[in-house]
């Protein structure tokens, strides 16, 4: 039975209505009981105007507000739509794209808070942009979706658009973030596929509204919904890119990314096809990138070299600075941040640290404190005085030997005159550390073992436990 008042509305925006569009949306929502509303708009009126309009015109109050160059691959999703509301009441608007993590007016800036699938055509091809898993019928809390589909329960948002922003962009930033810092949820919801027909692309307007934006929220920004809230995109801050090696380093990578994360700008992760939680653990970093390499299981000093002599120089054109380091090493001075904004003032391009092999002999894995104010005691190991941070514009190769102890840096080559120590963290604990011995004795190359390299993983564990003790004796408080 039809009631008088529609279940759903749709709103859209077009230089002129296309009944094609209109009948397509009818049909796919579902057959009846929808009302849709086109404004024909020839740049007379801003989005967050005519939007305005479309609250109040409608009848129903679920409202959606979509793009009129899209296509509806979901069948029913009206009904999808409605029941998301019914089930989820504390919700008051719906997407199919957005982030729970914003730093700027530029939702899709940190990609690993992306949530959502839409698939895009250029006429031509047809591609679909995957930004997260599905959560099926559930819907995943966000910041902000993106205006190529927005359903709103008009009973629950506490702002309307505002209508401050001209044209056809940020029309949909604002109204969400006025509504999420008011109270009101925004979702992302993943059983509604759509179809974009466009590539989405900022014109000169765009980045004049982004601005804008930022400027009215700046003491809110950044906002954050999950775990990561703690980390901080400090502009303060030279850009610094990290290149680091991980094969199954479950254990430490929590320890690494605490240590690094609040003063890099990215940290691209070459991992070897780790089968723990490794990739897990770090595709749920923002400021994280896994970029996949195979050694077919093996140890391969080779791969790595190439790895490290060749993979930050994508940062050239991007990072100030690039660090090039295992998952073991950590970068220790009293202020890291005034280092970096130290070495990237000075007309010096590369650093070189004192090594230290830190040691402890029993360790609990406790994430609740950070790595160096649990293990501070070591001692010096000049093999570790690795050529790790530098200036990527000005080094044009670092040119590392096997395992990287050595390097020839080619370029513009002058050495911060500033001290910083380079721990080395692979002794935490005599249990970890034989465990790590062991794993890596049975991954050890034909390679590896004809140019003698990583020969000390094939120590039976006896010797392993005799040298560990004895380095034992050795420690002193570094740090």
């Amino acid at each position: 039975m039809i009631t008088d008042k529609p279940k759903i509305s749709v709103v859209f925006s077009t230089r002129k209505v296309d009944n094609t569009f209109v009948d397509h949306v009818k049909k796919t929502c579902m057959y009846k009981g929808v009302e849709v509303i086109a404004y024909e708009n020839n740049n007379e009126y801003s989005l967050a105007e005519l939007y305005n309009r479309g609250l109040d015109e409608a009848n129903s109050d679920i409202v959606i507000f979509c793009h009129d160059d899209i296509i509806f691959e979901t069948k029913n999703w009206g009904e999808k739509v409605i029941k998301h509301f019914e089930k989820n009441p504390e919700y008051g608007i719906l997407g199919v794209a957005g982030t729970d993590h914003m730093i700027d007016g530029r939702w899709w800036s940190i990609r690993n808070s992306m949530h959502g699938t839409v698939k895009h055509t250029d006429g031509v091809k047809v591609w679909t942009n995957k930004y997260s898993e599905s959560y099926g019928n559930q819907i995943k809390e966000m910041v902000t979706i993106d205006g190529l589909f927005i359903a709103v329960n008009r009973e629950k948002i506490k702002n309307r658009f505002n209508e401050s922003f001209e044209g056809f962009h940020f029309y949909d930033i604002p109204f969400c973030f006025d509504n999420h810092l008011s109270g009101v949820k925004v979702g992302l919801i993943s059983n509604i596929l759509l179809l974009h027909k466009s590539v989405g692309q900022t014109n000169e307007t765009w980045e004049t509204n982004k601005v804008k934006f930022e400027g009215l929220y700046s003491n809110k920004l950044p906002i954050c919904l999950n775990e990561n809230s703690h980390i901080i995109f400090d502009k303060a801050l030279p850009k610094v890119h990290m290149h680091v090696l991980c094969w199954n380093e479950e254990k430490i990578i929590p320890f690494f990314l605490e240590h690094y994360e609040n003063y890099v700008d990215k940290i691209i992760v070459y991992d070897n096809k780790s089968n723990d939680n490794s990739v897990k653990l770090l595709r749920k970093h923002p400021k994280t990138l896994v970029v996949p390499y195979d050694t077919k299981g093996e140890i391969r000093d080779d791969a790595y070299l190439q790895i490290k002599n060749n993979a930050w120089k994508n940062s050239v054109n991007e990072a100030d600075i690039v660090i090039v380091c295992d998952m073991d090493e950590f970068l220790y001075v009293d202020d890291f941040k005034k280092y970096i904004i130290d070495f990237y003032n000075s007309d010096s391009t590369i650093v070189k640290p004192e090594g230290y092999d830190m040691i402890i002999e029993k360790f609990n894995f406790d994430y609740d404190h950070k790595l160096t104010d649990i293990v501070k005691t070591g001692f010096r190991n000049s093999l570790f005085d690795k050529l790790v941070m530098f200036k990527p514009k000005n080094i044009k190769s670092i040119n590392f030997n096997f395992g990287c102890h050595v390097a020839a840096p080619m370029g513009d080559v002058k050495y911060f005159n500033e001290p910083i120590k380079l721990l080395h963290y692979k002794r935490l604990g005599l249990d970890y550390f034989l465990n790590r011995m062991s794993i890596y004795k049975k991954r050890i190359s034909d390679f590896n073992k004809k140019n003698k390299l990583g020969f000390e993983y094939a120590f039976p564990k006896e010797e392993h436990s005799e040298k560990f003790y004895s380095e034992l004796d050795k420690k002193d408080f570094i740090i």
